[in-house]
């Protein structure tokens, strides 16, 4: 499989790229269009590849870091989401905020997706919620704000939830104005519903 290529741009369109590499070989990437407004053409990069085989053709997804193709193979692992939506879900933003809303369970979010519905938004969140690891806050945590939220995780855990779905329920909602005892009761409402 074709994982990592290095070349220069020679070309660009609104959905990919075309990569010279130094074996003078040309490869047509698709990449998310939120990554293609920072590339020109000449320019040298790096791309991590994801290689798509099927009866009827080859594509070349290409992505700007290994984070980038690690959340794509994510979205892939949800049953009715094929590359192209995948590259349409990477392209809504920073991949933190698309990891943020699937683990709040916002798919209103996702719904923005050019050719995704409803239906398809809310089994890609109740698919992948559990599985995103990430606290709201992009901000490493405060000595204060680490005790709220372990604080807030065990008092889940002493009301009979298991240790993984309080952790995962607190990352959801973290935020850090929160004290343990409004992170608590928001929390519980969430794991009620």
């Amino acid at each position: 499989m074709i994982a990592f290529l290095e070349g220069k741009i020679i070309a660009l369109t609104s959905k990919n790229l075309v990569l010279l590499t130094p074996g003078g070989i040309g490869y047509e990437i698709n990449t998310p269009k939120t990554q293609l407004e920072h590339y020109s053409i000449n320019q040298s990069v790096q791309v991590f590849t994801y290689l798509k085989v099927s009866e009827k053709s080859m594509e070349l997804f290409g992505f700007a870091t290994q984070k980038q193709k690690d959340f794509f193979c994510l979205l892939l692992s949800v049953k009715s989401v094929g590359p192209k939506s995948a590259m349409h879900i990477l392209g809504l933003g920073p991949i933190e905020d698309t990891r943020d809303a699937i683990a709040r369970k916002d798919a209103a979010h996702l719904c923005a997706v050019q050719g995704m519905g409803k239906k398809t938004a809310e089994r890609l969140v109740v698919e992948l919620h559990t599985k995103i690891d990430t606290i709201s806050c992009k901000e490493p945590m405060s000595e204060t704000q680490e005790s709220v939220f372990y604080e807030t995780v065990d008092g889940l855990v002493a009301l009979g939830y298991s240790k993984q779905e309080a952790t995962t329920c607190v990352k959801t909602i973290f935020s850090v104005e929160e004290t343990t005892a409004t992170l608590l009761k928001k929390a519980l409402q969430l794991m009620q519903r």
